[in-house]
């Protein structure tokens, strides 16, 4: 896995993001956004590894920018979660 990829879930750990990534034989990739106990806002199913970490990392930046419209920011873009 590329460091670009492990530095986008690092930061999404270090924000403090829950997710979950699996896997299971041919049925490729699936991710979560959320936590079993608070539940899961958004999920997917990608057929690469790297498909599924970009669609986590979007979903999370949309996820944050609706949070943010929702507490009064303006609504600008919310920087891309980065490495």
């Amino acid at each position: 896995m590329s460091q670009n990829l492990i530095g986008k879930l690092n930061a999404l750990y270090v924000n403090e993001q829950n997710f979950e990534l699996s896997c299971f034989y041919d049925g490729g990739f699936s991710w979560k956004l959320g936590d079993t106990r608070n539940g899961f806002s958004r999920q997917g199913n990608e057929e690469t590894l790297e498909e599924a970490i970009e669609k986590l990392c979007e979903a999370a930046h949309e996820e944050l920018q609706s949070y943010l419209v929702s507490r009064g920011f303006r609504k600008e873009k919310v920087p891309y979660v980065r490495d």
